[in-house]
């Protein structure tokens, strides 16, 4: 069976091909595959697993690799991936629901966006640096 790839599948592996290659030798990197994967609905799941493949693939020191949701979370299950990386997901809850993600996917969990200590409108930058560091 041949698996076709995209012409924009060439680029974007291309490019993470190199990227890879130029920052997998520095001991303080790690990988997030993406930034809220899940705003980009013209990629799919198929695509991140690509992206995987070919360019965490070439990490030859085998640094920590993850990838960022906004809504939905991607599946941690996967191999490839060392550790769940999320962000809020309830506007009062998240890291209250550690211990369940550990659970679910035998994984360390790293809530890298619990909100943000502010004032905006939003509801993800408007809590108290009390409640930042209580989270």
């Amino acid at each position: 069976m041949t698996v076709r790839i995209k012409e924009d599948e060439v680029e974007d592996v291309f490019y993470l091909k190199y990227a890879v290659d130029r920052l997998c030798h520095f001991k303080n990197v790690w990988w997030s595959l993406a930034n809220e994967y899940d705003l980009l609905p013209w990629k799919s799941v198929e695509d991140w697993e690509l992206y995987a493949r070919g360019g965490m693939g070439r990490d030859v020191y085998g640094h920590l690799r993850s990838i960022h949701n906004c809504i939905e979370f991607y599946d941690y299950n996967r191999p490839w991936i060392t550790h769940v990386s999320v962000q809020r997901v309830d506007v009062y809850k998240t890291s209250e629901s550690v211990t369940e993600w550990r659970e679910i996917y035998h994984k360390p969990i790293v809530v890298d966006e619990c909100a943000y200590e502010g004032n905006i409108n939003l509801g993800w930058g408007n809590i108290s640096g009390e409640e930042l560091t209580r989270r």
